[in-house]
């Protein structure tokens, strides 16, 4: 699994909180009890770096909304990939871990941007947890992804 994080604008207007500062439920998994938001631009990416050799990643974007401002009100946003509109994220009040997935076909470049935009009315979009883990070819066809 890869950890290492180039935030653009190197993470200037955004705001670190604590999901469910406002509800009494903490969540089992560590990663889902804090967020990063991105109150102040429309468009906020992350630069990972991947190994220029690796074609395919596993990515996966782990959302809690968990009423971190104290709003109720869960926002609606888009997750871009190197630019390609990949999903729309919906997220919920009712205090569970939204994920979305993808495997990804790199370029060769040695990183993939990965993007939260803002959509009209949409809310603050945000990011409680990143995971980009290398698929290699010989272990490509046993990746499954299932949903609990």
């Amino acid at each position: 699994m890869l950890n290492v994080w180039i935030p653009t604008p190197y993470l200037h207007g955004t705001r670190t909180d604590k999901v469910n500062k406002f509800v009494s439920q903490k969540q089992q998994l560590d990663e889902m009890n804090t967020l990063r938001s991105f109150p102040k631009e429309k468009q906020n990416c992350y630069i990972l770096k991947v190994d220029k050799k690796t074609v395919r990643y596993l990515i996966r974007v782990g959302f809690c909304y968990g009423n971190y401002e104290g709003l109720s009100s869960p926002p609606t946003f888009d997750l871009h990939i190197d630019g390609k509109k990949g999903a729309i994220v919906k997220t919920s009040l009712t205090g569970e871990p939204t994920y979305n997935e993808a495997i990804y076909k790199t370029r060769g470049s040695g990183h993939i941007r990965l993007c939260v935009v803002q959509v009209k009315d949409g809310g603050v979009p945000f990011i409680s947890s990143l995971e980009v883990v290398p698929v290699y070819p010989h272990t490509a066809r046993r990746v499954v992804t299932v949903s609990i």
